[in-house]
């Protein structure tokens, strides 16, 4: 007998594409098997495949591997070079943890075998949902992407999206800040959020700072591409700018004659402000200039 086979349980076997073959083990991980030689294969889950150990492998059409976890604990997914994509068990939506196999059909989705009966899942999926399942509020405001982390703001306060790991479990939103979150801004000095609690703060390293308490709700933010140093506020019931200067951010006030507010604004290439009205854009205010008579800049079609 082989020592391998002597020394390890064995829970799968399959055939590969180049003549080789997948070694699942109960205690021990995976293995490749090809031309007389045993090859580890090493993943992200690996202390998950040693405790609880494993109950059955299946390499999937994709390249990924489905590793169905022994003693009630799920099923793992991990891509062909060892990183975790996802854990799917009763907290993901199964009605049971308790899954004997797995098995692709010829529309791309894959059959579990549960305890409880069957279920069928879209993998790999092009879509993941967050919901009151993951513990994610309900009412979405805003969304940025800010120094390679998305952020999320919501009625609660403002989220961010922790990637997937062995250790903790599947990808998941994190609360940062308490507080409705209306607007976000990514900012090379931390993310700008507009709260209904604390202004308009700014978070670095040392958490959320209050950068101004502006006179009115804000509910858009834009920076200025011909002068980054001013941000465009819009709100209910007026258009404002402030100002970075130094370390500090100065409210602009209002631009005058805007008899309106807005809650969205974008910037032209001469670097004026527009605002969006029911039937187009109007031109609220001019590069250079804080106090321009608004002008119509465009209609819907």
């Amino acid at each position: 007998m082989v020592p391998f086979f002597r020394d390890n349980a064995v829970c799968g076997f399959e055939q590969e594409p180049d003549g080789g073959f997948l070694i699942a083990t109960t205690r021990h991980g995976i293995f490749r098997w090809r031309d007389g030689q045993f090859t580890a294969l090493h993943t992200e889950v690996d202390a998950l495949l040693r405790t609880p150990g494993l109950y059955r492998a299946r390499r999937l059409r994709d390249g990924s591997l489905a590793l169905i976890l022994a003693n009630q604990n799920g099923t793992v997914f991990v891509a062909a070079d060892g990183r975790l994509l996802w854990r799917v068990d009763d907290n993901s939506g199964l009605p049971t943890s308790v899954l004997f196999d797995v098995a692709p059909d010829r529309e791309g989705g894959l059959w579990l075998c549960l305890a409880t009966g069957l279920a069928r899942i879209e993998w790999p999926s092009a879509f993941s949902l967050f919901d009151r399942a993951q513990r994610v509020a309900r009412h979405a405001w805003s969304m940025a992407r800010h120094d390679g982390v998305f952020y999320f703001g919501t009625d609660e306060g403002l989220y961010r999206l922790v990637p997937g790991r062995a250790e903790t479990g599947n990808a998941r939103f994190e609360l940062v800040m308490k507080g409705r979150t209306v607007a976000l801004l990514p900012d090379p000095r931390g993310l700008i959020a507009v709260t209904n609690t604390s202004g308009i703060v700014q978070l670095d390293a040392t958490g959320p700072r209050k950068i101004l308490e502006p006179a009115k709700s804000v509910f858009a933010l834009l920076r200025s591409q011909r002068d980054p140093d001013r941000v465009w506020l819009g709100s209910a019931d007026d258009v404002r700018s402030m100002r970075r200067v130094g370390e500090t951010w100065r409210d602009e006030g209002p631009i005058a004659g805007v008899p309106t507010g807005t809650r969205t604004l974008a910037e032209t290439a001469d670097g004026a402000a527009v605002d969006r009205e029911l039937d187009g854009w109007r031109r609220i205010a001019s590069a250079g200039a804080r106090r321009a008579r608004p002008s119509r800049a465009g209609t819907r079609k």
